[in-house]
């Protein structure tokens, strides 16, 4: 009886294929999110020493309208757990036990920068974020339907003048 001595690619040297897939899965979903502005990043949604519902939920409500958040808390981060984990809107997940599913579940994903210095495995350098209006956002869709309206009217009235003379 031969024996095949062939490797097999059910192991890779990055891990098994189901570890690779998961991890793509993860970070398509993440960048889903990220791609329509629901990737929220913020230094700590608790300030002092003490658990706060009521100042997590505050900045929490800053940065996110959405109905159901998930939030990502460092390893060991203990005063951001204890202020949110009676809220029903949030979820909370430690950056270790973060998944594709509950990512895709809840509308906004928020991070505290420890957190995702740790998902990422490197410095992270802040940027102030940009004060964003719907007034400017609306103005800008505006201008952007008023560009596409002109080049998509000559089309129809060119097929039905088209339509026309064939009935003729």
């Amino acid at each position: 009886m031969a024996w095949c001595t062939a490797r097999s690619p059910a192991r890779t040297p990055s891990g098994p294929p189901e570890e690779d897939e998961a991890a793509a899965a993860l970070r398509g979903a993440l960048s889903d999110r990220a791609r329509d502005g629901r990737v929220h990043v913020v230094e700590s949604l608790v300030s002092g020493e003490v658990p706060s519902t009521k100042a997590a939920l505050k900045i929490l409500t800053s940065v996110t309208s959405a109905k159901h958040s998930l939030v990502v808390l460092e390893r060991g981060d203990e005063l951001t757990l204890k202020s949110l984990r009676n809220v029903p809107t949030v979820h909370l997940l430690f950056v270790d036990q973060l998944n594709t599913y509950d990512v895709l579940v809840n509308e906004d994903v928020v991070f505290t920068a420890a957190a995702l210095t740790a998902y990422v495995g490197g410095d992270l350098e802040l940027a102030p974020a940009k004060p964003s209006t719907k007034k400017a956002d609306a103005t800008t869709d505006a201008k952007a339907d008023a560009d596409e309206k002109p080049a998509k009217a000559p089309k129809k009235k060119a097929a039905k003048a088209d339509a026309q003379e064939d009935d003729k």
